[in-house]
């Protein structure tokens, strides 16, 4: 599945500040209708946002719990960009992924579900699978996704 075509099926629900229910639908490979689904029954209003508590009940009425990384987890990364980037970077943002520079760092690591300010994106298969993939949205936060 891939992000444009997430992106349609929301379209066809009307939605809007579904980051949520995209990254999610991406990275469990679910239908972006059975997610939608889960997480209006976890209490998701129609275009707004996901609050965590309420991305957590979805996730657990799909079947998966949300495993927050560690702090030291982002900054392994940015220890393995070239230097002088490794010293000088302190955050990891969703275009480095995708910066010739840097994806060394980011291939062979899990599908992760990224939290930067507002939103959420899917990383998986050595890339970010969102709008944000080409911009410099500050990664506060990963998460893998476990099967309950």
């Amino acid at each position: 599945m891939s992000y444009a075509r997430v992106s349609l099926d929301s379209d066809r629900h009307n939605e809007a500040n579904d980051c949520s229910i995209k990254a999610v639908a991406l990275l469990l490979e679910l239908s972006y209708s059975e997610v939608h689904t889960a997480f209006t029954q976890a209490g998701r209003k129609p275009r707004h946002g996901t609050y965590n508590h309420t991305l957590d009940k979805a996730l657990k009425l799909l079947g998966y719990r949300r495993l927050l990384m560690p702090p030291s987890y982002l900054k392994r990364i940015i220890a393995q960009y070239p230097a002088p980037y490794n010293l000088r970077y302190k955050n990891c943002t969703t275009y480095h992924a995708q910066h010739p520079l840097f994806t060394h760092a980011w291939q062979g690591l899990p599908p992760l579900l990224l939290q930067t300010s507002g939103h959420h994106a899917a990383f998986k298969d050595g890339r970010v699978h969102d709008w944000s993939d080409n911009k410099r949205l500050r990664i506060i936060e990963a998460s893998q996704l476990y099967p309950l």
